[in-house]
């Protein structure tokens, strides 16, 4: 079984805590992350071949067709959030020794999703908020409220308390908190980049419109499943890492009360 360190870590060690828990964690979470895949990649990839077939007939969409596709892609954004929320629940859930059913997280997610919703909003305000003054008080933000919402899935908090509880964890802890996310980062878009090659070298050998080789939608639905695989594989491995640092800073500001964490992500499933 699956155990969160019992102690504040280095970087590295707090890094290879978010990677093992990924691998202990994967299996559970794979479905979720499908669904999340597909939530968030099919409306993108529906946008990009409509306006590609309005520029083709060299007209532009009407107002109905907007509508039904702001629409779509709202419902479809607002159904990937909840497929996240339920993510970062389970993946919370296998770290502290409480195996939740996904149903269970499901309902986590859906329940907390307008909570999530506000705090995100504030969340942007602030960091937008923060580079239109300076660069540097965005980039403090970025960091410093970046576990809004674990604090809303895993703790239970309301809108503004997710975000000073995140900025409690980090703060004291924030350049260590950059580098470690700027290192997950690079890790991660690398091993999206390497997964999502390969498709898009077969894309641009297979269906080169050059060529007059089978262009439009086989081209989209081609680099729409590269997309999918690599968020299938990667997502969670964002969620498991960040359970982890999240973990850490807590263990650093709050000690060591493992059994209060239990017993509060239980309660929020």
């Amino acid at each position: 079984m699956y155990s969160l360190p019992s102690e504040p870590g280095s970087i590295g060690h707090t890094l290879d805590a978010g990677f093992k828990l990924y691998v202990v964690s994967f299996k559970q979470v794979y479905v979720l992350g499908i669904l999340a895949a597909i939530s968030l990649t099919v409306p993108l990839h529906v946008l990009v071949l409509a306006a590609g077939t309005s520029a083709e007939v060299e007209a532009g969409p009407g107002a109905a067709m907007i509508a039904t596709l702001v629409v779509g892609f709202i419902a479809c954004m607002l159904l990937y959030m909840c497929f996240y929320l339920a993510i970062i629940c389970r993946v919370g859930g296998i770290a502290y020794g409480q195996n939740l059913p996904m149903g269970a997280c499901m309902a986590t997610g859906l329940r907390r999703l307008p909570t999530v919703i506000v705090a995100t909003i504030l969340y942007s305000l602030a960091i937008m908020g923060g580079f239109l003054v300076l660069i540097v008080p965005g980039l403090i933000l970025w960091v410093s409220l970046i576990f809004y919402t674990f604090c809303i899935i895993l703790e239970g908090d309301g809108i503004l308390e997710s975000l000073r509880h995140s900025h409690r964890l980090v703060w004291g802890n924030w350049w260590r908190t950059f580098v470690i996310c700027s290192v997950f980062f690079i890790v991660y878009y690398v091993i999206y980049l390497a997964i999502q090659v390969p498709f898009l070298i077969v894309d641009q050998i297979t269906f080169d419109t050059e060529l007059g080789a089978m262009p439009g939608l086989g081209q989209t639905m081609f680099s729409m499943v590269g997309d999918t695989v690599a968020t299938v594989i990667t997502f969670p491995l964002m969620a498991s890492v960040f359970v982890a640092v999240f973990h850490d800073l807590k263990l650093r500001k709050e000690g060591q009360d493992l059994e209060a964490r239990v017993e509060a992500l239980t309660a929020s499933a």
